[in-house]
């Protein structure tokens, strides 16, 4: 069976979940992000603020070299199968088990994101893809991203080259600091001027800023998002869940098993598969 094959088999098995069984086999983040339209306008908003916070700033940049800096995971491309996957025990939360899906290449699309992207591209802007995947992803993240038709200029892993090492950079202020310094190369090894940033988009505070820098507090940076920083909507999972206001539930097998609806046991009967 292809991977690819494969990989359609999996997310038949979770339409079926998500179509049949009680949402209160996920948890609550999950359920919002498969089933709640809110969710999706929400993803949209955010894409529309950008594209409004672009407009705005355009008109001082004329003639001048800018890029959009963009997170990939949970910003561009969805990783929902995964955590769910992790959630219903199928899965271990490890990096292991989200390059193997990664590997599928077969990740689909926030609602919003590609339509920003190419208005970046109309209007000449340089796209900068930033994503805290490993190097060795680069070959399928590749892959998902031109499967999805996403438009971009350059793709930074983690990962260094004969200028940078990026190898640790999980805040991503190197790479943003490379895009002011002019030390990035385009998705085809050519040389990127420096560039002004106009906006910055992810799931995450550290798409957006180092919050290990004591001078970024939350009332220095919130006029940032105001003007040139944008939030996508992510409840799964975040640096938030480290500070001890929240303990992320997962379901056990013997929950599962505890839900007596015939489609719920036929539900485990696939999931045993």
């Amino acid at each position: 069976m292809s991977k690819i094959s494969s990989f359609v088999l999996t997310i038949l098995c979770f339409v079926s979940l998500l179509s049949c069984a009680d949402q209160a086999l996920l948890p609550r983040d999950l359920a919002y992000v498969w089933k709640a339209d809110t969710f999706r306008y929400a993803t949209i908003q955010a894409y529309d603020t950008a594209t409004q916070l672009l407009k705005q700033q355009l008109p001082s940049y004329t003639g001048k070299n800018w890029a959009v800096f963009v997170d990939i995971d949970d910003t561009i491309l969805s990783n929902r199968t995964i955590w769910t996957l992790i959630a219903l025990g199928k899965e271990t939360n490890s990096d292991e088990t989200y390059t193997n899906y990664h590997r599928h290449a077969a990740m689909p699309a926030i609602d919003g994101a590609i339509e920003f992207l190419k208005f970046v591209r109309l209007k000449g802007g340089t796209i900068i893809l930033c994503t805290n995947r490993p190097a060795i992803e680069r070959p399928f993240t590749l892959e998902n991203l031109q499967n999805q038709g996403v438009p971009f200029d350059a793709l930074y892993l983690l990962e260094k080259d004969a200028q940078n090492d990026f190898t640790h950079d999980s805040t991503k202020h190197l790479r943003r600091e490379a895009v002011t310094k002019g030390t990035l190369n385009d998705i085809n090894g050519k040389p990127l001027p420096a560039m002004t940033s106009l906006l910055y988009i992810g799931d995450q505070i550290t798409d957006l800023y180092d919050p290990t820098n004591p001078a970024n507090t939350f009332d220095a940076m919130k006029e940032h998002f105001k003007t040139d920083f944008v939030v996508i909507p992510n409840p799964m999972y975040g640096l938030w869940m480290q500070h001890g206001v929240f303990v992320p539930r997962e379901v056990s097998r013997s929950e599962l098993d505890s839900n007596t609806p015939p489609v719920t046991q036929d539900l485990n009967q696939i999931l045993a598969n």
